[in-house]
């Protein structure tokens, strides 16, 4: 050891570090004061998963944090992230770099989930902020169609996103059934010059998931979930539709933590006591 090395070591660590959960600044997660919570066990249920036909049953157990309880009857909401490839889908679709922050700014201090007035990473937004997954609406329709260059395509999308009877037919038809995403049609249109900002904008904000407690606490005081992991091909015909939660939740490992609380969603009127998130 030379004695520059050995000074440095009598000197203490050359690093220190400070981990901050910026997940916590996010709307979403303040309007449902949700906070962290511990997965303590995630195993598999049924010997059938991974195998043709069979489907994925995970069984989780989740530390609540201090003075956080439940009761028989709560149900846990969890707060989801959306899957990475999703994340990738998008990132590609409007050239961007998943490395970036975005800082956003709502006109007139208006409402949104979105995070805004200061840098937040962009996979942050994408992740925990907004539904990737849900049905392409008709205002979505519509601004696309307005970044359409004159032609089949967007008098196409002018159709699908007007409110006549026929029009609500085809949106039905080709739209609602085969459950096409916003996303989805981007990725059909590449001459579509929509920009992320309205993209990001026509989103709506992600919702929780809600999960019967399975447990009691006068056997446990960690509460218990059973989840059935959803994994099969979309509707569109286009590669395979994977449950939001429950996919991440399948792929959380122990000791990680996540978005969740304990919650009764049929009675907003008596909100339950607990509210944690995995």
């Amino acid at each position: 050891m030379t004695a520059a090395s050995a000074a440095s070591t009598a000197a203490g660590p050359r690093l220190t570090m400070e981990l901050e959960n910026r997940r916590t600044a996010s709307p979403v997660v303040r309007s449902f004061r949700a906070v962290p919570a511990t997965v303590r066990v995630n195993r598999e249920l049924t010997a059938r998963a991974g195998t043709p036909g069979g489907r994925s049953v995970r069984h989780l157990e989740i530390a609540l944090p201090a003075g956080v309880t439940y009761q028989v009857g709560d149900h846990l909401g969890v707060l989801p992230r959306n899957h990475v490839a999703l994340l990738n889908r998008v990132t590609a679709r409007f050239g961007l770099d998943a490395g970036q922050y975005v800082t956003l700014h709502a006109r007139g201090g208006a409402p949104t989930h979105l995070p805004t007035g200061e840098p937040y990473p962009l996979l942050a937004v994408l992740a925990g902020c907004v539904e990737l997954q849900d049905v392409a609406t008709r205002p979505q329709l519509a601004a696309m169609a307005e970044h359409l260059p004159e032609g089949p395509a967007r008098d196409e999308l002018r159709d699908l996103a007007a409110t006549t009877e026929d029009s609500r037919a085809r949106y039905r038809e080709r739209i609602a059934a085969p459950r096409r995403t916003f996303l989805e049609l981007l990725e059909a249109h590449p001459d579509c010059t929509l920009p992320f900002v309205a993209f990001l904008d026509l989103l709506p904000a992600l919702r929780p998931r809600y999960y019967s407690i399975s447990s009691a606490p006068s056997v446990s005081e960690e509460p218990s979930v059973t989840v059935g992991v959803l994994d099969e091909p979309a509707r569109s015909g286009q590669g395979r539709y994977l449950g939001v939660c429950s996919r991440h939740l399948a792929e959380t490992r122990r000791a990680a933590r996540s978005s969740s609380w304990s919650d009764d969603p049929r009675s907003p009127s008596t909100r339950r006591r607990t509210r944690t998130s995995p």
